[in-house]
């Protein structure tokens, strides 16, 4: 059994990259969570395994790709006689939960092959080296074999890259404002061209975009911590509370206080 494991400590939201790697496993490669803290997306590269998702048993051969969601009872383990060579990535945070809900991956374990390794490789490449920019070009490539994922394989068969990158932009910028000015510099565009693209490709603007995964995470929030009205506002790059609160209300029909007490 052999195992090239790849940590990255200091990783904060939106995407958390805990673990990463590839193993080379023999009939001793056994894993077992009772309530995973994480996204597990592998990619067997060779060999056949059993993957158990709370208790249902599915099976993953050479090609396939696997994901297990956060929150569940995880087992899975290699065959012996035909063991996985496979790369993985184990993923928390608020962008990996909405890229699989947005791309319809949820519920879904093993993907059939689809020719997706070349995508994984390149983020095994790209997670063994280092650089300022590797948690954003790592959250793009997760984003692209989620896309690809959604799309049975065919990566960005609908979406154009620069649409892609400037979405995925918006993903791990949830906690801030950001300008369409700023979004267009990220693919080197003009302000005009990266608004028109973007609308074209999703059919709203950008603002309309971030303000969506902004109410979709303060519902999260909401239901699912303590944490006082303020502080969520704060999280979402609203300084005051009463903006936030009006803007929740307009667009919700409820005030954050009424959400969180009757869902």
């Amino acid at each position: 059994m052999k195992e090239d494991l790849r940590y990255f400590p200091g990783w904060g939201e939106p995407f958390i990259l805990e673990l990463a790697g590839m193993s080379w496993c023999d009939g001793s490669y056994r894993i077992r969570r009772t309530c995973s803290p994480v996204w597990v997306l592998e990619q067997v590269l060779e060999g056949t395994g059993t993957v158990e998702v709370n208790g249902v048993r599915h099976t993953a051969s050479a090609g396939d790709v696997y994901l297990l969601p956060l929150g569940a009872a995880h087992y899975y383990y290699s065959d012996p006689r035909d063991p996985w060579v496979k790369i993985f990535m184990n993923v928390r945070g608020a962008l990996p939960g909405a890229l699989i809900s947005t791309y319809g991956l949820t519920g879904r374990v093993v993907f059939p092959a689809g020719g997706l390794e070349p995508l994984f490789r390149d983020f095994y490449d790209l997670v063994s080296g280092e650089g300022e920019a590797l948690q954003s070009e790592a959250s793009l490539l997760f984003h692209k074999i989620c896309m690809a994922l959604g799309s049975g394989g065919e990566a960005g068969a609908s979406e154009p890259p620069e649409a892609a990158a400037m979405k995925a932009y918006l993903d791990q910028n949830v906690s801030r404002l950001v300008r369409v000015q700023e979004l267009a510099e990220t693919i080197y565009r003009s302000p005009d061209y990266a608004g028109k693209l973007f609308r074209r490709t999703y059919g709203v603007t950008p603002y309309a975009y971030l303000l969506q995964r902004k109410l979709e995470l303060a519902c999260r929030l909401l239901q699912s911590t303590a944490l006082p009205v303020q502080e969520i506002a704060a999280r979402l790059g609203y300084e005051d509370a009463h903006y936030f609160s009006g803007l929740f209300r307009r667009h919700t029909g409820r005030t954050p206080s009424d959400f969180r007490k009757n869902g």
